[in-house]
Parts: C-alpha cells; sequence; structure tokens
C-alpha cells in the first residue's frame, strides 16, 4: 500500500515539474515573440534632389 503512496507521489511531482517547464518555455517564447516585433526600423535618409538645391540657394543667399 505505501509503495502505491510514493508512486503516486512521484508522478504528481514529475507531472507538475514538467507543467512548470512547460509554462516557463511558453512564455520566454511569447516574450521572444514580443520582443522582435516591437524592434525599431533603422532607417537611412537621403537627401533629395530638391533638398540639395534649397541648401546650395540657402548657402549662396547666406554667403
Amino acid at each position: 500500500m505505501k509503495a502505491y503512496k510514493i508512486k503516486s507521489l512521484l508522478y504528481l511531482g514529475g507531472f507538475v515539474a514538467a507543467a512548470f517547464v512547460y509554462h516557463n518555455m511558453e512564455q520566454r517564447q511569447l516574450f521572444n515573440q514580443d520582443t522582435q516585433a516591437s524592434t525599431v526600423a533603422d532607417l537611412s535618409t537621403e537627401d533629395s534632389p530638391e533638398d540639395l538645391k534649397v541648401a546650395e540657394i540657402e548657402a549662396k543667399n547666406f554667403n
């Protein structure tokens, strides 16, 4: 009778441990998906030809 109780307790402990590990793995995966979705895009700007013309005119007017 005692062996049955000990065996049941070991199975219950194993199940609780497996559920805990699975829950932590799932939370880590969801966290990684959230951080990947919220990354900031690195954008580089280039001056258009119109911007360069305006800068040249402003430089001539400044001198």
